[in-house]
């Protein structure tokens, strides 16, 4: 006698599911929990520094060059340092405040260069480019006589150089020429800034090993937009100083190339310069303004980087070349500034100015970065180059 099959219940898929559901359910739930945890530490982050930025955010290009984000508007307080404003318009470039007339206003100062340029550490008043701004004749008989500032663009940001910098002038001067200006009106000063304490060493090792790193957009959004992100990246570069491919403060540069090649260099540092100058929105004028470096002004300054090497015979070993680095420094700066002015631009070397002025106050304690003083001193050296008559327009 045959006995009828049982139906059989479809009890695997069924199962299947549950287990789907039940591992989509952990997985929701442990990014609920990883969300709510990030929050927290944004918002303790946020309360420690008390709603202030604690580094200067940057993104980078395609190319991995360094620039400004564009639109950012906070109070920055770095380490040591007095809070500061940071605010800069649709290109990414320095704008003394976020206010819609001065958002609005026409460039009538455009100053391009690294940190040095940017301001690094105070207010936009404090900067070159402001102070040079307020002095010029035909800036004061304007329509913002008042606010002088207004009209000052400074296309900046730190590790960046004279080459890097060529994609973001070209765009902003894309950007310049779209908006339609009024034929005929051009800014009154491009200032092109080339610092000696890093952008010889960044012209000839830094380009060939950029990397654009992985996730490029989700890193920089959380770079310019989230505190406890510049919190890590502080930590991080603290608790890994050992791995810097560069010594601290020093310009390896000055010992990789013989003579000839250190000639040639400075003629390809002016090149660059003037490549950068010509790439620019046109102006009436244009200065170039040689940096030199902390240790180039006083030797003694290299005496604050001791704490940034793991090792002190590292430090010793650099320590040492001092005195032949500056020789070099002096004589690159002399090449590069008779190489420009050959080409027939206006050059700003505030080397002695500086060298009479005690380091103390010319420079930060931490960095090759110049103090307010250092910046005023600077302003007068692009005034004096400015008003020597010579050089031509761009």
């Amino acid at each position: 006698m045959n006995m009828p099959r049982l139906r059989e219940e479809p009890v695997r898929p069924e199962l299947e599911r549950t287990v789907l559901r039940r591992a989509a359910g952990a997985v929701l739930e442990c990014l609920l929990v990883l969300a709510v945890v990030a929050l927290l530490l944004e918002g303790m982050s946020r309360i420690v520094h008390l709603n202030k930025r604690p580094a200067i955010p940057v993104i980078s290009d395609p190319d991995g060059a360094l620039r400004m984000p564009a639109g950012f508007d906070a109070t920055i307080q770095l380490a040591g340092r007095e809070p500061f404003a940071l605010c800069t318009d649709a290109q990414g470039l320095r704008v003394a405040n976020c206010s819609a007339a001065t958002l609005a206003a026409d460039t009538e100062v455009l100053v391009i260069g690294d940190s040095q340029a940017l301001g690094w550490g105070f207010e936009f008043g404090q900067t070159f480019g402001a102070l040079v701004a307020a002095e010029l004749p035909g800036h004061r008989a304007g329509h913002r006589a008042d606010h002088p500032a207004d009209g000052v663009r400074l296309m900046a940001a730190a590790a960046t150089d004279v080459e890097s910098l060529q994609s973001w002038a070209a765009e902003h001067r894309q950007a310049v020429a779209s908006a339609h200006a009024p034929a005929g009106r051009l800014p009154l000063l491009n200032i092109v800034s080339l610092n000696l304490g890093n952008d010889l060493d960044e012209m000839f090792f830094s380009r060939s090993s950029v990397t654009v790193p992985r996730f490029r957009a989700a890193r920089e959004w959380l770079a310019v937009h989230s505190t406890v992100m510049a919190d890590f990246t502080i930590a991080k570069n603290a608790l890994f100083n050992a791995e810097w491919q560069s010594p601290p403060g020093a310009n390896p540069v000055l010992f990789a190339l013989d003579d000839a090649e250190r000639a040639t260099l400075a003629k390809a540092a002016a090149a660059a310069v003037e490549r950068l100058a010509r790439a620019l929105p046109p102006a009436r004028d244009t200065v170039v303004l040689l940096l030199p470096n902390d240790y180039q002004v006083q030797p003694h300054e290299f005496d604050k980087y001791r704490r940034f090497y793991p090792q002190a015979a590292q430090f010793e070993s650099w320590q040492r070349r001092i005195p032949q680095a500056v020789a070099r420094l002096d004589a690159l700066q002399a090449a590069i500034a008779t190489e420009l002015q050959a080409r027939g631009w206006r050059v700003a070397v505030p080397h002695e100015a500086l060298k009479a002025v005690d380091p103390l106050a010319l420079f930060d304690r931490g960095s090759h970065h110049y103090s307010p003083l250092g910046q005023r001193i600077l302003a007068r050296s692009v005034l004096e180059a400015l008003h020597a008559g010579t050089g031509k327009l761009s």
